[in-house]
């Protein structure tokens, strides 16, 4: 892959990374929202927003690298590599915010936070904390990912050819849109969430595989670049104006190729410090976020105003710091580092 590529992929996944991290940000929940409803407005827009697109982007990109330049005797090795960057990060996590919560629910003052949670030592506790990540809602992308990654070896064939790539996301693309109007029952239902995500994941697979010549184009006509810049933001507003699942599922089906066409003409550079820890940023934002939001409206003041001064704020703040923590665990903890998936980018990306 051409350097300029991929540093272009680099800047679009921390895009996202910080969309997903102002996602969590949101504060309305802690602050007095009725005090200054505008602001929470704000918040609710932009999130909800972010919280589509960056998902979605995330998946076709996840999905483009798998399979660029993709041949099927690679494909035992790519998959043991995900169990290191995504099983085993995934279980380490869920169970380190699981101790964590355990910790805080019994310690003095700090278990004041977590009042109303119901949190115990026991093995179904356990189970539903490490595997259905309970404590940390926020891995259920973590979940997908791992079992998209699973069913590599069926989208293998269906993508070898390039029409059978084409209909296969048009396929999930309308199961998408029929499951949202009638619902799957005898205990189907369960696979809703992961068609409605999947076909974003399915058409990266499809582009890395048969059209990366496209999307690593350097010069694309500015008109169509500034068109799929604004085409994800146009449809994610129709859904939420409206509520038009159409809008929705084509978002999430094309947003990624729309970034990656968007960027086309832009000269990145290098990657940035805090790039290299985007997993790790992601895996600990949340709970950061949370405790931030929950501490400074009980200790400080639950005013509005400071809440949307905080929420502006605070995305730039975690992403710094929690860089600076990946840092120091890669560099003094690398066993533990290993564990928690602190690792550049590009090594994610074969």
């Amino acid at each position: 892959m051409d350097r300029q590529v991929r540093n272009r992929i680099c800047w679009i996944r921390a895009i996202l990374c910080f969309m997903v991290v102002t996602v969590h940000a949101r504060n309305t929940d802690w602050f007095r929202a009725d005090q200054v409803p505008w602001i929470a407005q704000c918040e609710d827009i932009l999130t909800r927003s972010f919280a589509y697109i960056g998902v979605a982007g995330f998946f076709f990109i996840s999905g483009y690298l798998f399979f660029r330049n993709f041949k099927p005797e690679d494909l035992i090795n790519k998959l043991r590599r995900r169990i290191h960057t995504l099983v085993i990060p995934f279980l380490f996590w869920n169970l380190m915010i699981y101790l964590l919560y355990l910790i805080c629910s019994v310690t003095p003052v700090i278990k004041l936070l977590f009042a109303g949670k119901d949190i115990s030592l026991s093995v179904q506790d356990f189970i539903d904390a490490v595997i259905f990540y309970k404590y940390n809602p926020v891995f259920w992308f973590m979940e997908h990912l791992i079992i998209f990654m699973a069913l590599t070896p069926l989208i293998d064939l269906v993508t070898r050819k390039r029409a059978g790539g084409i209909i296969a996301v048009i396929l999930v693309f309308l199961l998408g849109i029929r499951m949202y109007y009638h619902p799957l029952g005898h205990g189907l239902h369960v696979i809703y969430p992961y068609v409605l995500s999947g076909g974003g994941f399915l058409f990266g697979c499809h582009c890395g595989r048969h059209e990366h010549a496209l999307f690593e184009q350097t010069h694309i006509p500015w008109g169509i670049c500034a068109i799929s810049a604004v085409l994800p933001f146009i449809l994610t507003g129709i859904f939420i104006h409206n509520g038009n699942i159409y809008a929705l599922q084509l978002m999430r089906t094309i947003c990624g190729a729309c970034l990656m066409i968007a960027a086309a003409n832009i000269h990145f550079p290098a990657p940035a410090f805090w790039f290299r820890y985007t997993f790790f940023i992601y895996a600990a934002h949340q709970l950061t976020l949370s405790l931030i939001n929950k501490c400074c409206a009980v200790l400080i003041c639950d005013n509005m105003y400071f809440g949307g001064l905080l929420f502006c704020v605070l995305p730039f703040a975690a992403v710094w710091i929690l860089a600076l923590i990946a840092s120091f665990i890669e560099t003094h903890m690398p066993p533990v580092s290993s564990l928690a998936g602190i690792s550049h980018p590009q090594k994610k990306s074969s």
